[in-house]
């Protein structure tokens, strides 16, 4: 740094003297001089006029004021501080004090390197900066921050305005998060205290007003700053008190909404800030890893009809849900996303497409014939129960599917498990077994994996101990994703406050999880399918596996059930070990032909249960006896 001043000095000195040399030109003792040195010669040769003597002095004077103006500005604490630590200009600089800070760093050329080192830019650093200076002006200090981590509608390029007063109070502001905000949930609250409001009347006034929603509370007055600094650390409550260096990171930090998950996470439960989601498809793209391949071949050119088949919670709603996403905003093709809870596809795809509930499929299909420059891609989610329903009507609504998709106009992706799988493989006449390409969804590529236990972890400041510990959760899940995202949340809903390192221990802990138990199957040991006959035998299909140190040949299988003269047929067995396949329970190995967990998690988890006693009980419900080895 002592380098880079006397460097600036040098320069300021320099460019100062090409100024003035240009002022003194007229000058006859100047004019009459060829260059540097015959000016010298002719200063030696002839007297100096009084002017000139006072104009070196003054000279003089203003080169050595731009020259300490200029080191005093390198030598002030923080400048100085933040050109040797450029990234704590995110996490130290209050915000009150960004625009005198950027003033000065812009005097000595080094705000664009600061801004470009902390991967900010100019607009943020102005939008920062006009929240602090109308930090009294609550509808400006909204608008700045809804820039920020507030809803926009990317579809139209426009904003969308999602703030709301509650309670007639203007100091109270509900917010609508972005939607690719890392936190679990849509919306909070943001409050401006009065400048003389305690901590206590704080509380008061949020427990009456909100309840217990999230709220982010806000202020720029260093008395109330220091009175409020308890309740960052107060767990009990759903707030969340911005400190002024967090302000500055949040308007200046490349990923405002990532900074506002790390920020939530140091003063909320950490179970509450969760980003991991258990249930349900995956709604937001940031939450979403993995399946590329899937998804590249799904979003290849020209478009076709898909079957997709898997268990449930393998993630068969997240890929349509990031497929739907992926054709948004596409100019030709129009996307629906739609999820059956039974056989009312008609009727779904006729909401979609604009028409009546009463449509029949010949209208859908009119609808659709009209379209002239577009296509239309229907995500079809849960199809089990239209499946089962239209297999009673000769197939005929699939016939339709099929017959439509045939034209180019609209294509289909069906979801679903056994009842389409069975519609597709076993039964020859079935209009969907030449639908479209068939994927099975099984495990997440560990990479994907490998992020998903890192990433999300990363957006609440948290690490693991070591750092590559997050293996044994890919490893003993078997890559499964909705398993991975069970353990990790676990992880956050049993890890003591204030702590931010994952140890070998929370990860052990989080294997036993109700969730993660309930997931496998283990804890009411359910059927995956509603024929009692074929449950059962996908039960002792299970339990016999892990009796045989968890694999098992089919020819072992198959003799031990003619031994015990249980009531079955090949076919029957065929299709039990293939649905515990798209259950992702047991996988084949083709070289050794042997069948073992998918999920070594599984069976370690089976040891907890009495498995030759629930053996037994099966066969006992059909009146036969096991051998004694049992």
């Amino acid at each position: 740094m002592n380098i880079l001043k006397k460097l600036a000095f040098i320069l300021s000195l320099s460019l100062s003297v090409v100024l003035i040399g240009k002022v003194l030109l007229p000058h006859p003792l100047i004019a009459s001089a060829k260059n540097y040195y015959s000016v010298i010669e002719s200063i030696n040769s002839r007297s100096i006029s009084t002017s000139l003597m006072l104009f070196w002095i003054v000279f003089s004077l203003f080169v050595l004021w731009i020259g300490v103006r200029y080191i005093r500005l390198y030598n002030d604490p923080l400048i100085n501080y933040i050109l040797n630590n450029l990234k704590r200009l995110l996490v130290e600089v209050p915000i009150t004090e960004l625009e005198k800070v950027s003033i000065h760093l812009d005097k000595i050329n080094q705000l664009e390197k600061v801004l470009e080192y902390n991967k900010s830019s100019r607009e943020s650093l102005n939008s920062a900066i006009r929240f602090a200076k109308h930090s009294a002006n609550i509808p400006v200090c909204i608008e700045e921050l809804q820039k920020k981590i507030g809803y926009r509608d990317y579809s139209n390029t426009k904003r969308i305005q999602s703030t709301v007063v509650r309670s007639q109070n203007p100091r109270l502001v509900q917010l609508k998060l972005n939607a690719n905000c890392p936190l679990p949930f849509s919306e909070l609250y943001i409050f401006f205290p009065k400048p003389k409001q305690t901590a206590s009347q704080l509380i008061d006034f949020l427990v009456n007003h909100v309840l217990f929603d999230i709220t982010l509370v806000i202020t720029l007055d260093p008395k109330q700053q220091a009175q409020f600094k308890a309740l960052r650390t107060d767990k009990s409550t759903n707030i969340v008190i911005f400190s002024l260096p967090e302000l500055t990171e949040l308007f200046l930090a490349e990923n405002s909404l990532v900074v506002l998950t790390g920020i939530c996470a140091k003063q909320l439960n950490l179970a509450h800030v969760s980003p991991y989601q258990l249930f349900a498809g995956i709604n937001r793209s940031i939450n979403f890893f993995g399946r590329h391949s899937i998804i590249k071949q799904i979003m290849t050119p020209p478009l076709k009809n898909y079957l997709v088949c898997g268990g449930r919670l393998l993630g068969k709603s997240s890929l349509l849900k990031a497929v739907e996403r992926a054709y948004q905003s596409h100019p030709r093709i129009k996307c629906y996303y739609l999820v059956l809870a039974g056989d009312k596809l008609v009727s779904e795809m006729a909401y979609a497409l604009g028409l009546s509930h009463q449509a029949s499929i010949d209208d859908v299909i009119i609808k659709i014939r009209q379209a002239s420059n577009e296509q239309y891609l229907f995500l079809i989610d849960e199809v089990d129960s239209f499946i089962k329903a239209d297999r009673e009507r000769n197939y005929l609504i699939c016939r339709h599917l099929l017959s439509i998709s045939q034209t180019e106009t609209c294509h289909f992706i069906l979801t679903g498990f056994w009842e389409l799988y069975q519609s597709i493989f076993y039964e020859p006449l079935s209009p969907l077994k030449n639908f479209g390409d068939f994927i099975q969804l099984a495990e997440l590529e560990e990479d994907a994996c490998r992020k998903l236990t890192t990433v999300p972890m990363s957006w609440l400041n948290i690490k693991y101990q070591p750092h590559n510990i997050h293996d044994k959760i890919i490893k003993m899940v078997g890559q499964r994703a909705n398993l991975v995202a069970m353990v990790c949340h676990a992880i956050l809903k049993k890890m003591p406050d204030q702590e931010m390192l994952i140890l070998e221990e929370h990860i052990e802990k989080a294997f036993l999880y109700p969730d993660v138990i309930d997931s496998l199957g283990l804890g009411s040991f359910s059927s995956f399918v509603d024929n009692e006959d074929d449950a059962r035998l996908d039960r002792i299909v299970i339990y016999l596996c892990f009796l045989k140190q968890n694999e098992i040949k089919y020819e072992v299988l198959k003799k031990f059930l003619d031994d015990t003269n249980y009531p079955y047929h090949s076919t029957q067995l065929q299709k039990s070990l293939m649905r515990l396949a798209l259950t992702y329970v047991l996988k084949r190995d083709d070289l050794s032909f042997t069948y073992s967990f998918c999920v070594p998690l599984f069976p370690k988890l089976l040891e907890r249960y009495e498995i030759p006693t629930r053996l037994r009980e099966e066969f006992e419900q059909l009146s036969l006896v096991l051998p004694e080895i049992f």
